[in-house]
């Protein structure tokens, strides 16, 4: 049985908080770890009138360059996961979404990081404005999933959320089929 012995704060941000846990493994032996807490996110794989997947075109320092992604975006302090979605949906993208329908949930970075995504499928998109933070320089694509797939497969797309839900939902919809 593993058993929390320490949860020492190391550092609190605006997004995360990291935290040097401690803890006893089944044989005895204390193992520390240090964790990235996250209050989580909701990732929206948005599907238009023509079958046209919506991606957003954004810089990303940790990346170092402009990454090609599912839009998505932090769960705010008390908001659950489906109004992250629908926030985040028009703030990113400028389309408000008439069907928000939960798909899977997912870590983004199970080793070191609590951060849990959920994924949604958004449709019945209506086009209204993007409301972009001051900080957010967003370019709004539109791909087919088999011309998604091929990006992730020729390493155009290398983000996992975007990934792990682009072969989520071809399963889905191969399942229906």
């Amino acid at each position: 049985m593993y058993e929390l012995v320490e949860h020492k704060e190391i550092y609190t941000g605006d997004r995360i908080s990291l935290y040097r846990d401690s803890y006893v493994t089944p044989d005895g032996h204390i193992a520390t770890k240090d964790i990235v807490y996250h209050r989580g996110a909701a990732a929206m794989l948005a599907i238009d009138d023509e079958e046209k997947i919506l991606f957003v075109r954004q810089y990303r320092q940790s990346a170092g360059r402009e990454t090609l992604e599912l839009p998505a975006g932090t769960i705010e302090k008390g908001e659950l996961p489906e109004v992250c979605a629908a926030r985040e949906i028009e703030e990113e993208t400028g389309y408000t979404a008439a069907r928000i329908t939960p798909l899977f949930k997912m870590f983004s970075a199970i080793g070191f990081c609590t951060e849990v995504i959920n994924v949604f499928l958004c449709e019945g998109l209506k086009r209204t404005q993007q409301d972009l933070d001051e900080d957010e320089f967003i370019n709004v694509e539109r791909y087919t999933l088999d011309e998604a797939i091929g990006l992730v497969m020729s390493g155009k797309i290398c983000d996992g959320k975007t990934i792990s839900s682009l072969f989520y939902y071809k399963t889905l919809i191969e399942a229906e089929e």
